[in-house]
């Protein structure tokens, strides 16, 4: 009691040499080093808070299975950002040391390889964007690209021709020969490859097989890449979240609290 009594004065910005001659003249002796071993004993505050981060970062990485889950691939500063989704008011600073703290970092992008050589006599669509990516709406404009996926049985590849003809959507190809236009189907794929395919992925339970393993795979990731993925380039909310509050006539998104996968 006489310990907590002297960090309430403390708190209030009397020194500890003075509180404790306050007290001695009471006749309550108690020593300066008495209330510092007692302190130094203490959890601070700083040590409370970052103990529930951590104990976060840890839900939100394993699952109730002791399984890695997608959200065990992002790094500092979407892991800030999904802390702040669940209402815990985290710095980058202070998720950047816990993280190191705890051994824990990001999923770094791989490099990507070149598979397919374009035919510069080929027929071709016209170029309808003309580099002006910007979408007023949500479902106006796409991206397609193909990408293959090695396994077992082969190389799998995966076209959008076919989607594109029947849905009616007006193809429109841009230069060859530069990555500018085809750079935001690529980005996606890019991050299908690293965060779905690799090996050590958390959508993989073993190896890719046949096509049958590729397409669950790929399905667990559109769905957690549309409903909960976080975005850097639409403010960190997930592809879902963003349309929905378009259509709600939102100009900030209400983010619900993520449950630990």
């Amino acid at each position: 009691m006489i310990l907590a009594f002297i960090e309430e004065q403390r708190v209030k910005h009397r020194s500890v040499g003075s509180i404790c001659k306050v007290l001695r003249e009471q006749g309550v002796p108690v020593a300066e080093r008495t209330y510092r071993a007692w302190k130094h004993a203490q959890p601070s505050d700083r040590d409370l808070a970052d103990a529930v981060v951590i104990d976060t970062i840890r839900a939100v990485r394993i699952n109730e299975k002791g399984e890695a889950t997608p959200e065990s691939m992002y790094g500092r500063r979407k892991m800030t950002a999904l802390l702040r989704r669940q209402d815990l008011a985290v710095s980058k600073r202070q998720v950047d040391r816990l993280m190191r703290q705890l051994g824990i970092n990001g999923l770094v992008r791989g490099k990507g390889v070149r598979t397919t050589t374009p035919d510069r006599n080929a027929a071709r669509a016209p170029d309808l964007l003309d580099r002006d990516f910007t979408a007023p709406a949500p479902n106006r404009r796409w991206v397609a690209d193909f990408t293959y996926v090695r396994t077992w049985a082969g190389f799998v590849y995966v076209s959008f021709a076919e989607t594109l003809a029947l849905e009616g959507i007006a193809a429109s190809i841009g230069s060859i020969g530069d990555a500018y236009d085809n750079a935001l189907a690529e980005s996606t794929i890019g991050l299908f490859e690293n965060e779905a395919i690799r090996d050590g992925s958390p959508f993989r339970t073993g190896p890719l097989r046949t096509i049958d393993d590729v397409e669950w795979v790929t399905t667990d990731w559109v769905d957690w890449y549309n409903a909960r993925r976080l975005h850097s380039t639409i403010g960190d909310v997930p592809p879902d979240e963003l349309e929905a509050a378009y259509y709600a006539g939102l100009e900030t998104p209400a983010h619900p609290v993520l449950a630990p996968a």
